[in-house]
């Protein structure tokens, strides 16, 4: 006995989706740049997300810190795959809970300039209100720049 093939088809919700996946699984094997950069950044993100599951150590921790093995050399098997700093600490630990940090910053200041770009949108809005054009675009584009550069010493 065979379903007819109505019975078969996935309900209009979930094929909705399906057909939204089908359309971005195709625009990425038409920009195979922008899927490369989108895997990087969600290894980026679950690396910072898994970051107590996946660090060797704590860099925080100061009871696990151990001089004897600072600047040891990155190893393929061992406690150390990046190596260690002059004070003993993983160095991929200490990039995996910095990249939490980092995230955690770079969305609230995304939070802390969204009302600020909502409310000061250009004339040209069908609302009416805001500030002229070129002023609201330099604000966007300023919003979307990073300021890494800005903050970061050596």
């Amino acid at each position: 006995m065979t379903l007819p093939l109505a019975e078969l088809a996935p309900p209009p919700r979930i094929a909705r989706h399906l057909r939204a996946l089908r359309r971005i699984g195709a625009e990425l094997r038409r920009a195979p740049t922008i899927a490369a950069v989108s895997l990087l950044l969600l290894a980026i993100l679950l690396g910072a997300l898994l970051a107590p599951l996946l660090a060797a150590q704590d860099p925080f921790d100061l009871a696990s810190i151990d001089l004897g093995d600072s600047l040891r050399p990155p190893t393929w098997i061992g406690a150390f795959p990046l190596g260690a700093d002059e004070q003993g600490r993983d160095v991929l630990s200490m990039l995996l809970y910095g990249a939490r940090s980092s995230l955690i910053v770079s969305f609230s200041a995304g939070e802390a300039v969204f009302p600020i770009v909502i409310g000061t949108r250009p004339r040209s809005s069908p609302f009416g209100y805001g500030m002229p054009q070129p002023f609201a675009r330099l604000l966007t584009i300023s919003c979307h720049v990073p300021l890494t550069g800005m903050v970061w010493r050596p």
